[in-house]
């Protein structure tokens, strides 16, 4: 992932979004997912998960900008890592991670706001085959805990819908 600006970053992968085919974007969605799994349940990266800013139980003010763009930055090194391990699930997380990162960004800057809503409602609007989707990216069966995360979404970007 080269180093690019933030509004670039998110702007990169929503143009992917709006690209990719509904199959495609399922996978993405459950990459992202998987992501979110393992961001919650491991210590790969050292900075929690901001969820009261996803949930929306938190505004987004200057400090939380500031928790955004570490947690960004924190994900981004992740990215990193992951790319230099060949292992499926490593890359697996490493396709969810942008997601993530485009999600940290469009949320500390009100400007890109629009566009993280408008990435989660394209990640979320085709989810019948999600399961599907998942096994395909892990190869395997979702484990229980997985299964939870497949009803996950950022409410922050859901609240009201975008045009497109």
């Amino acid at each position: 992932m080269a180093r690019k600006p933030p509004a670039a970053q998110v702007d990169e992968y929503l143009t992917d979004l709006r690209q990719s085919y509904r199959t495609q974007v399922t996978a993405l969605f459950a990459v992202a997912l998987l992501a979110k799994k393992i961001l919650d349940t491991t210590r790969q990266v050292d900075v929690p998960f901001p969820e009261e800013y996803f949930d929306g139980t938190l505004t987004v003010d200057d400090a939380g900008r500031a928790t955004l763009t570490t947690y960004a930055e924190a994900l981004r090194a992740f990215f990193h890592i992951l790319e230099d391990d060949n292992a499926l699930i490593s890359m697996s997380v490493a396709r969810g991670l942008p997601a993530w990162i485009a999600s940290c960004y469009a949320l500390a800057d009100p400007a890109l706001f629009a566009q993280g809503q408008e990435i989660w409602q394209r990640l979320t609007e085709n989810t019948e085959t999600l399961e599907e989707a998942f096994k395909m990216q892990v190869r395997r069966e979702p484990s229980e805990v997985e299964r939870v995360y497949f009803s996950y979404r950022p409410a922050v970007f859901l609240t009201a819908p975008v045009n497109a």
